[in-house]
């Protein structure tokens, strides 16, 4: 087989059904394919594993098994290189690997770029994508999220849920509540506050990166659907792994440097999306993200001032003056996406683009991160680091050195200082690459 067909799209299985798959791997071993299912369900089922809202209600994480479980339960045994010490365990990772990826080594070979159609990006850096299955693999098309590679975007949600006065933190929202946490420490050390003056403080701060986040979705969604190429074909390159990141918390499984690694620790594939014509990113910029920020920016705008005004006044009634120093900042500090994104502004940033493109080859041409990156619209952070990390790097650096975007407003950047030294922000590269 090729390199791009021996790579089979990560899908779902009901736990008989992957069974008989894997029994075959099995070889004289004495298993039945209940045996199998048996082994499926205790041994690779994973607390980690969630299913997808679109899939049928007769899917449940324990009769059916993801790629994402596959991954997780097989990639020790390559590390270790045991899949031939004879175990069940050393047979059943062969067999799901072959199953899930074709007989791919995810340690060793990325596949090839491939083609996918997006469905719709929840913010600006997870999105669902359909696959589109090569012949030989014989799996049913798969929708699955995917953590785009090399950047990260500002926390879309609400920080509080709840009726006045009995409000509790979001459970969903676990990234925004981190996120304010920090700016709040950042800004408000020492002040002096009730429990309910800290949630009013809190539900402004979250507000603020909310609506970042929510502008930075709109560039995001709109890039997969404008000039009519919703439902068209993209294509998907798989991350590659650069570094070790041995760190407590939030962390991707520690490991081999330079090697190919589907998932991130939620389930989400990692991966990098390019344009099919490669004009496209340029003109975009040009021409439509001015008009879109005149129309769909501007509303949310309004919608966002509407939102904020009557939490702005109940704060101006709080005494510490940290409180109102916070205000001074941020109360009027509407950032506007109709100005930050004008016909002049982008043109601006469009040369700064072709210039990076002139220094850094044509592949970026097509590559629609670096032109999320470059607008100011999310971080490059190089937490999800692919092959392409220290080019998604320099694209920060220009849209922060010139104030691109959402640089300019506060929450977005004191965010990126206060996490700029944070290994898990920024782990170290591996020491082979750090010349690079």
């Amino acid at each position: 087989m090729t390199a791009s067909a021996q790579f089979c799209p990560l899908d779902r299985y009901l736990v008989d059904d992957l069974s008989e798959r894997v029994l075959p791997f099995f070889g004289d071993s004495d298993l039945e394919s209940s045996d199998i299912s048996e082994l499926l369900t205790n041994r690779v089922n994973s607390r980690l594993d969630k299913v997808g809202a679109d899939l049928p209600d007769t899917y449940t994480t324990r009769n059916s098994v993801s790629g994402f479980e596959a991954y997780l339960f097989s990639l020790p045994r390559f590390v270790a290189e045991t899949l031939s010490d004879g175990s069940d365990n050393s047979h059943l990772a062969e067999g799901l690997f072959n199953v899930f990826l074709g007989g791919g080594d995810p340690l060793r070979v990325a596949p090839a770029p491939h083609q996918i159609i997006f469905i719709a990006c929840h913010d600006a850096d997870t999105c669902r994508i359909k696959e589109i299955q090569p012949e030989e693999c014989a799996i049913d098309q798969a929708i699955v999220s995917v953590r785009v590679s090399g950047i990260d975007a500002p926390e879309v949600g609400t920080y509080y849920v709840g009726r006045p006065g009995k409000e509790k933190p979001n459970p969903f929202s676990p990234k925004l509540v981190e996120n304010t946490d920090k700016l709040r420490g950042e800004w408000l050390e020492g002040a002096r506050l009730t429990k309910a003056e800290t949630m009013l403080v809190n539900k402004f701060i979250a507000m603020h990166i909310d609506y970042t986040g929510g502008i930075a979705a709109l560039i995001r969604n709109d890039l997969n659907t404008w000039n009519g190429s919703e439902g068209v074909p993209r294509t998907l390159e798989e991350s590659q792994i650069q570094w070790i990141w041995e760190g407590e918390g939030e962390k991707t499984p520690p490991i081999l440097c330079g090697t190919w690694q589907p998932f991130d620790i939620y389930g989400r594939r990692l991966g990098s999306f390019y344009q099919m014509y490669p004009s496209f990113l340029g003109i975009y910029l040009r021409q439509r993200l001015p008009v879109l920020m005149a129309q769909e920016g501007r509303r949310m705008l309004e919608e966002y001032k509407a939102q904020v005004r009557p939490l702005v006044q109940e704060l101006e009634r709080i005494r510490d003056p940290k409180v109102g120093q916070l205000l001074q900042m941020l109360g009027e500090s509407f950032p506007d996406p109709e100005t930050m994104f004008s016909v002049e502004k982008c043109g601006e940033i469009a040369v700064q683009y072709e210039a990076f493109i002139v220094a850094h080859g044509e592949h970026y041409m097509a590559d629609d991160q670096i032109l999320q990156i470059i607008t100011g619209s999310v971080y490059g952070y190089e937490k999800y680091r692919n092959q392409d990390g220290d080019e998604y790097q320099a694209a920060n650096d220009i849209a922060r050195q010139n104030g691109f975007g959402f640089w300019s407003e506060p929450t977005f950047r004191t965010l990126y200082e206060i996490n700029e030294g944070d290994l898990r922000y920024h782990p170290p590269h591996c020491p082979a690459m750090q010349s690079r």
